[in-house]
């Protein structure tokens, strides 16, 4: 029981809350837009557009699956480690929350315009 007042206590706090919804959020618009979204699939799908050099990454379709699924865990992952962190360094907790953030904002940008390409 006392893990779990920890983790409200980490919570709680102002940085912590916010973050951790949006990365939710992000998240949950992340595989909501990959839900709705018909992509083809076959066993070539664009996974990463370049400018210079158009697509250069081309995988099977369940990568486009595989990726967020990675990322999910790493922000979990980060989040846990945040939670450890938290009584002893606040700064090495508030760093690892923002790096979840950062992961599921790039995956939810990826992913939106990656499954715009293989349209």
């Amino acid at each position: 029981m006392k893990r779990f007042d920890s983790f409200k206590v980490f919570y709680k706090d102002r940085l912590n809350f916010y973050l951790l919804n949006i990365t939710i959020l992000a998240y949950l618009l992340s595989f909501i837009w990959l839900s709705i979204t018909d992509f083809v699939q076959t066993n070539i799908n664009v996974l990463h557009y370049n400018i210079y050099f158009g697509f250069d990454v081309i995988a099977p379709w369940y990568w486009l699956i595989l990726l967020p699924i990675f990322f999910l865990l790493a922000s979990v992952l980060n989040t846990l480690l945040a939670w450890y962190f938290f009584s002893r360094k606040t700064a090495w907790s508030h760093f690892l929350v923002s790096a979840s953030f950062l992961l599921s904002i790039a995956i939810f940008f990826y992913l939106f315009n990656i499954l715009n390409y293989n349209l």
